[in-house]
């Protein structure tokens, strides 16, 4: 018997033999049927050419059919399938096209999926290699619902596929195709579509076609034929049909698929038999799709019809080798597969450039070609995915200098969390998320003409996330860095919650100079930049959770880097507030809580924060030692000198810049005091009002706090009650003065917001003990708390709400996103006292809150113990319109939650709780997310968990509301009013997530949650361009102005100007309430060290100690690149006035200089980061320095160093600009300046010329 006749008969005892080892599962119904309506055929009959397919792509060397009583079996010889495969047959519906290899057992998927259609009563496959072991066995039994999958018994050489009882008759039903239970309709698809099968296909024990085998088939009725065989590609093509149309019949695994016409050669009337099994079919397998293989298939059979016709196509051989000489179709397609990157040079380049080129190609491991921009779409047909085209055209001086330039190194030495790598991305896709962020389309044509070239011609998009160790730029935000071939083509910084990261995105075929003159007037890397960066949201969102999680296991250092991004990542997830009670004390004060639930382990716990004195201190630590220094956290940062004399240094946090930003972020700038030189606010009688210290020191007892010499300590403490007021009076009087002055640069701000938190102290104090009548009458007008929405009220007005029956409701300070201080000395000094009544809530730190307390009743917000609290007026109702809403259950209860859809004058979510009658209301959160709702607790289900389980789910809830309103946004921007209703919760939204922090760093943005980063993402704002602008791009404009001229100099933006005129008046107001001057927070700075722009008093620093062992260049020896480097890196460190002064500290060590030869990034002849600064050889301040050396021509190259390093580096300020402007004028003048010879070993080390 032969081997097809065994696996024939085996076939017919299918349902006889069995399993000698089988496992079981279940087929989901919902997917199968998913399945079938994705992967349905245009005729079902069609799914015996899937199964003939199947034998073939496997290798079959013989097929049979028997159809018969309503069943089909299919049995072949040649190729097995493994168990494997059938277990996980079904996925291979989704596999990737490209994959040949896999073809087999694709269309064995595909053509099993479709006999389901016709609910067989089971289907039977077994496929065996002839060994003991080899045969694998599958039965999908009745309704496709359970599936058997295993080894079958015995030896089969061969497979077979056994379909019983198809219910044809339910197909004619559902589509009109009438076939019958002995296969009528199989017997004539297979002789309509088979007729070119390589292999002999039986049907019921007839061959159809013959006995013979044929590979290639062969082509009648045509007066001239040419066969080919290429492996992948074969058939036969001919010339001048005898009859009729010249067509081609296009095959896969040796089916006929679909018949097509298409000219080959102008003019000429060619057709034939193709097999291509390359070709991707369209979903219902009744055609082909237009893609890039379509197209290599014309391409592929050009040189064969060139051939028939005896003379060469148009355009054929315009694709030349570097050296000139012409490519062929299949010499080109086989070049480039075997090497898969290539730069194309125009051929209008002059000679000298294409050797120019030449050189791109070796730098970038490529081949050089020359052809026209028209054959790059040749091109990329023939070298298929993997090929990487470069091309280079007559406009290219800016390209050559671009690919002359190195790679960026990686973005740190070490990294602390593993790169993420997002998904790669075509051209095509990045275009459609453009189109879609900017609520526009990109047609096709332009696609072609514009979009693609600039964006490269072939190649996929790849990002990586990285998290160094030393992030340097990317400290204040996520960094993102566009590159090709590793090289940089732009950089861009966001706002971010997670500061400190960096996202490289490599365009690894983008051309420079296209880019540039395309886009010269669109800010595409800006667009691309801001896409890549929304996209890493929710990764990074993901990494969080791990990193939170991984946080239970170990110990972590507090000085460590991991501590800092530990703190980070909790800071995410944590809601400041006041509380009642806290875990470890029974008396109100600060808290924090957690907004995600984390099992196993307590995060607040974990002592993260180090301190002076060399301990280390939790959050949860932290919040209860607040309770011993007046509701604030003091903190030090090494780059500015603090006094710490007589100050209890175990409460003081020894922190850098980037916890400090995590704190003021989570404490808001009236809670956390950073602790400088402690300047003097007021001073008389020889005692003085210093930035404060309440619980670092001991003050006397005094409505001021004083301090001073023992001398005058003395004198106070016998003083009478008269002369206690009158100096009460006085140092209120210099403390009020301070408040009102014209602030002239930041530190006079600085010890503004300083002066009112103790105006605030002095004012509770005496409220409290009735002394100093006369100044307490004063100080009962006073402008010196604020409400929500930013408005001043005087301590008169505050306390008449502290003694009504209700009392007054009070919110921790972070609502008005941290810069509380700045905020009140902004209403302070224009239009924002309120002038009658009384507050109803107000915004208070923890500081303000331990005032409040001694004067009347106050009651906490966001405080959850549900004994006794009044819930006071509910908005809710049952038909009240939201815009979005939701209902949820949980195993403590349940409610409902919206955002509603008219503005209201309070956000409150009722909670209640079932069988007591007590209730309450979660004000704080619900104005956060501006939501209403009511929330029901079964007292059954009630334990001390519950709340905080009713907080994380409102956080949730709350999240998901906003993230669905952001949907509906283009939705309602039809409706004026309910848009601006919705603008203003999303707007209200981010500015309590947003915190601006200014530093001699620059301005310092922080959102501190990823929602808010999304909805800063979007195009909200008009201003008259083509396109609306986002947040995001505000906030740069703002960080730009700020950076300007610091808190004072740059002066309120006027975002109405700015605007278009129709602006909704949410967004007007948004900006005007946080993008301000007075929103930021200014930590303290070094004190009189780090005056203002008008200085005049700054001298050379450059003394005989330091420069008494150099020795002046020598005159007869020429100056070369690195002795003018390592003399500009010399004095550049010597002169400076900014803070990268060497005694600062190691944190800010001198910038280096580099004179270099390898091209810079850009193109460009200097630059640099906040490490060293790298200036070109050709650089003209090099040239003429090194042409004619002496004092004068250093001088002007240190100008320019430090005009670059001021446009550059956000640390450096104008003012700092024009000292070192003096400063170098009085070291030239007076004869102190000038070239020096560098110690032995320096010219060789740093400054060194030559590459880096």
């Amino acid at each position: 018997m032969s081997a097809i006749d065994q696996v024939i008969a085996r076939a017919r005892m299918a349902g006889e033999s069995g399993f000698s080892e089988r496992r079981q599962f279940k087929l989901a119904r919902s997917r199968a049927i998913e399945k079938l309506r994705r992967f349905a055929l245009a005729n079902p009959y069609f799914y015996v050419l899937e199964l003939i397919q199947a034998a073939v792509a496997g290798g079959a060397e013989f097929v049979d059919v028997g159809c018969g009583g309503g069943d089909i079996t299919i049995s072949w010889v040649g190729g097995a399938l493994s168990e494997d495969e059938l277990a996980q047959l079904f996925d291979f519906l989704f596999a990737s096209k490209q994959r040949v290899d896999i073809a087999h057992v694709r269309s064995l998927a595909l053509g099993v999926n479709a006999v389901l259609l016709f609910s067989p009563e089971s289907v039977i496959i077994e496929s065996g290699d002839g060994s003991a072991a080899g045969t694998a066995r599958m039965v999908i039994g009745e309704g496709a619902e359970q599936v058997d999958v295993g080894r079958g018994e015995g030896r089969m050489a061969g497979t077979f596929v056994r379909v019983t009882g198809l219910d044809r008759a339910k197909v004619r039903r559902e589509t009109g195709h009438r076939g019958d239970a002995e296969g009528s309709l199989e017997y004539g698809v297979i002789e309509q579509r088979c007729l070119t099968a390589p292999v002999p296909v039986m049907f019921n024990g007839t061959p159809l076609f013959g006995w013979s085998k044929q590979r290639v088939p062969g082509l009648f009725g045509y007066q001239k034929v040419r066969s080919f065989d290429e492996g992948d590609l074969y058939g036969t093509i001919g010339l001048n049909p005898s009859g009729g149309q010249a067509v081609f019949r296009l095959l896969t695994h040796g089916v006929w698929v679909q018949s097509y016409q298409h000219e080959l050669i102008p003019n000429k009337w060619i057709g034939g038999v193709v097999c291509f099994d390359r070709l991707h079919k369209t979903v219902d397998h009744s055609g082909f799709v237009r893609d890039e293989v379509f197209d290599e298939l014309w391409l592929r059979l050009l040189p064969y019809a060139e051939e028939l016709v005896g003379a060469r196509a148009v355009d054929s051989t315009q694709i030349t080798t570097g050296e000139g000489l012409a490519y062929g179709i299949n010499e080109l397609r086989v070049c480039l597969r075997e090497q898969p990157r290539a730069v194309v040079a125009s051929p209008a380049l002059s000679e000298a450039k294409v050797e120019a080129v030449a050189g791109i190609a070796d730098r970038l491991d490529a081949q050089l070609l020359r052809a026209e921009a028209d054959h790059l779409g040749r091109l990329r047909v023939l070298g298929g995915r993997e090929l990487l085209l470069w091309y280079i055209d007559e406009d290219c001086d800016e390209d050559l200098r671009f690919y002359a330039q190195a790679e960026l190194p990686p973005p740190g030495p070490a990294s602390l969390l593993p790169v993420i790598e997002l998904d790669p991305m075509t051209a095509d896709k990045l275009l459609d998320l453009l189109a879609a962020a900017s609520g526009t389309s990109i047609e096709e044509d332009e696609r072609a003409r514009i979009w693609r070239p600039a964006l490269g011609e072939s190649g996929q998009i790849q990002a990586r996330l990285y998290t160094p160790t030393e992030p340097r730029a990317a400290r204040r935000g996520l960094l993102v860095e566009l590159t090709s071939t590793g090289r940089l083509l732009e950089r861009r910084l966001f706002a971010s919650a997670h500061p400190g990261r960096v996202l490289r995105v490599e365009l690894p075929t983008a051309g420079p100079s296209r880019i540039r003159r395309q886009f010269e007037d669109r800010p595409l890397l800006w667009g691309i930049a801001e896409r890549f960066a929304a996209l890493c949201v929710p990764l990074l969102h993901e990494q969080d959770r791990r990193v939170l999680r991984g946080l239970g296991v170990g110990s972590i250092a507090a000085t460590a880097d991991e501590a800092k991004m530990a703190l980070q990542v909790i800071s995410r997830v944590t809601v400041t507030r006041l509380r009642g009670a806290r875990p470890g004390r029974v008396s109100a004060g600060l808290s924090f809580s957690l907004l995600r639930a984390v099992t196993g382990f307590d995060p607040f716990a974990i002592p993260l924060l180090p301190t002076v004195s060399g301990a280390a201190m939790s959050l949860r630590a932290l919040a209860l030692l607040s309770d011993e220094t007046g509701g604030l956290v003091y903190g030090r940062v090494p780059t500015v000198p603090a006094d710490l004399e007589g100050l209890d240094t175990a409460r003081i946090l020894d922190l850098d810049e980037d916890r400090e930003h995590t704190l003021l972020g989570l404490l808001g700038d009236s809670g956390y005091v950073r602790v400088d030189a402690r300047d003097v606010l007021a001073e008389h009688a020889g005692l003085q009002v210093r930035d404060m210290a309440v619980g670092l020191r001991a003050y006397p007892d005094f409505p001021v706090l004083v301090e001073g010499p023992a001398s005058a300590l003395e004198r106070l403490a016998a003083l009478d009650a008269a002369g206690r007021e009158a100096l009460t009076a006085e140092l209120v009087a210099l403390l009020w003065a301070r408040v009102l002055a014209a602030a002239t640069g930041r530190e006079e701000e600085e010890h503004r917001r300083q002066a009112l938190r103790h105006l605030q102290w002095i004012a509770c104090r005496i409220a409290r003990t009735q002394e100093s009548p006369d100044v307490a009458a004063e100080l009962l007008e006073l402008p010196l708390f604020l409400d929500l929405d930013g408005q001043a009220w005087c301590l008169r007005q505050v306390i008449a709400s502290l003694q009504a029956p209700e009392g007054l409701l009070v919110y921790y300070a972070h609502v008005l996103g941290g810069a509380e201080l700045g905020t009140l000395a902004a209403a302070v000094r224009g239009e924002g006292v309120a002038r009658g009544g009384r507050p109803s809530t107000l915004a208070v730190s923890g500081f303000v809150y331990r005032l409040l307390v001694p004067l009347g009743r106050v009651r906490l917000a966001f405080d959850f113990d549900l004994d006794d609290l009044e819930a006071g007026h509910n908005p809710v109702t049952a038909c009240e319109a939201f815009l979005v809403s939701d209902r949820f259950e949980a195993s403590w209860g349940g409610g409902v939650l919206g955002v509603p859809a008219r503005r209201l004058d309070e956000y409150r979510v009722q909670l209640s709780a079932r069988e007591r009658g007590a209730v309450g209301a979660l004000d704080e959160l619900a104005r956060l997310y501006g939501l209403v709702g009511s929330i029901e607790i079964d007292a059954g289900a009630w334990t001390e968990q519950t709340l905080d389980a009713v907080v994380q789910r409102i956080d949730e809830q709350g999240e998901a509301l906003l993230s669905a309103l952001v949907a509906r946004l283009p939705e309602l921007a039809e409706d004026r009013q309910r848009y601006a209703v919705a603008l203003e919760v999303l707007l209200t939204y981010v500015g309590e997530q947003l915190s601006l922090i200014g530093d001699h760093g620059g301005l310092f943005i922080s959102l501190h949650t990823s929602l808010a980063e999304r909805i800063l993402g979007l195009p909200l704002f008009d201003i008259g361009g083509a396109t609306r602008c986002s947040g995001e791009r505000l906030v740069q404009r703002f960080r730009r102005h700020f950076e300007s001229g610091g808190a004072q100099q740059a002066g309120a933006v006027d975002w109405p100007a700015i605007l278009a005129k129709d602006t909704p008046a949410p967004a007007l107001a948004w900006l005007d309430a946080h993008l301000q001057p007075a929103r930021v927070i200014l930590p303290a700075s070094a004190g009189g060290e780090e005056a203002g722009g008008d200085d005049t008093t700054t001298t050379v620093t450059v003394t005989t100690t330091v420069t008494g062992a150099l020795q002046p260049w020598p005159s007869e020896r020429p100056l070369d690149a690195a002795g003018l480097a390592w003399n500009l890196d010399h004095w550049l460190e010597r002169l400076r006035p900014d803070r990268r002064q060497p005694e600062r500290g190691p944190a800010f060590s001198p910038t280096r200089v580099r004179i270099v030869e390898h091209a810079l990034p850009g193109g460009s002849s200097i630059f640099g980061d906040d490490v060293g600064v790298e200036i070109h050889v050709a650089h003209p301040m090099v040239v003429a320095a090194l042409a004619d050396p002496g004092s004068r021509t250093l001088a002007w190259a240190l100008l320019g160093l430090y005009g670059y390093i001021n446009a550059l580096w956000e640390f450096v300020r104008n003012s700092d600009e024009m000292s070192f402007q003096r400063v170098v004028a009085q070291a030239l003048s007076s004869g102190e300046l000038g070239l020096l010879e560098p110690p032995a070993g320096a010219a060789g080390g740093r400054g060194a010329a030559g590459p880096s």
